[in-house]
C-alpha cells in the first residue's frame, strides 16, 4: 500500500491503543482531500483513504494518533472512553467522494478489507460500537452519509476476521 505521510497527526497514543475505526467521508476528491490533509494549516489527517476504484493509500501510521475525529459534539457513541480525545484511541479511514452519493462498491469493499485488517492487528471485535460513523462522535455532522453502509461494511469484514 502507497505510504504518504501527512504532517498532520501525534506520533504517540499516549499509552492507549485503538479501540474502534471510525469511518469517513472526505466530501471531495481523492486529489483535494490529499492536498488538504497535507497542509500543517489544516490541522486534519486520515490514517487511510480509500480511492473510487478501491485502492487504499496511508498517511499516518496506525501506531499513531491521525487527527480526523474534531471536537466532539453531543456524541451519541456509548463506547466513547469519557473525555478523552477519540484520536487518541481509534484508526480513521475515508472514502474518497461525497456523502450523497457514497461510496462505490469497491471502495466499501476496499473499507472492510482495511476493517479486517486493523481489527486483526489490534484484537477489536467487529460491531455497532467498534466500527463506528463519524457522527456518533460529532453529531451535527454527516459523515459518512446515509449511503455508506456500515452494516455492510461490518459484514463483509466480518467473514474473514482472524
Amino acid at each position: 500500500m502507497e505510504f504518504i505521510p501527512s504532517p498532520n497527526f501525534w506520533p504517540d497514543r499516549k499509552g492507549l491503543r485503538p479501540l474502534a475505526i471510525v469511518i469517513h467521508v472526505t466530501e471531495g476528491s481523492f486529489e483535494s482531500a490529499k492536498s488538504w490533509i497535507m497542509k500543517e494549516e489544516s490541522a486534519v489527517s486520515y490514517h487511510f483513504i480509500v480511492k473510487h476504484d478501491g485502492t487504499a493509500v496511508q498517511f499516518v501510521y496506525t501506531t499513531a494518533a491521525a487527527w480526523a475525529n474534531g471536537v466532539v459534539v453531543n456524541s451519541a457513541w456509548a463506547a466513547r472512553q469519557g473525555k478523552i480525545n477519540p484520536n487518541l484511541y481509534t484508526i480513521s479511514i475515508a472514502y474518497a467522494g461525497t456523502a450523497a452519493v457514497g461510496p462505490t462498491a469497491k471502495q466499501i469493499v476496499a473499507i472492510a478489507d482495511l476493517v479486517r485488517q486493523v481489527s486483526d492487528q489490534y484484537a477489536i471485535d467487529i460491531s455497532e460500537q467498534t466500527v463506528i460513523p463519524h457522527n456518533l462522535i460529532h453529531t451535527q455532522k454527516t459523515c459518512p452519509g446515509k449511503k455508506c453502509d456500515l452494516v455492510a461494511i461490518r459484514y463483509l469484514a466480518s467473514l474473514a476476521q482472524n
